[in-house]
């Protein structure tokens, strides 16, 4: 089994090579955290291309005013 955080695998002696424990609520380390959050800007960025993709079919169907709100939805991200 690995890492329910960073999929590192598990160590013959405890927990993970991440350091992340096996017990009922592990705590996640800033090595796991990292890994989520580069996992997490990975899909982001997949979901921005499709979204610049659908926003190119819109504007050959003419559907401006959804170009305009995938536009102002995509500038507002923290």
């Amino acid at each position: 089994m690995n890492c329910p955080f960073c999929k590192s695998p598990a160590r013959t002696d405890w927990g993970y090579h991440c350091g992340t424990s096996q017990d009922a609520t592990p705590q996640r380390t800033n090595r796991c955290r990292e890994a989520e959050v580069s996992v997490l800007k990975e899909r982001i960025k997949r979901l921005e291309e499709v979204g610049d993709a659908m926003c190119a079919a819109a504007a050959f169907m003419g559907w401006h005013l959804e170009i305009e709100k995938w536009n102002k939805a995509k500038d507002a991200k923290p």
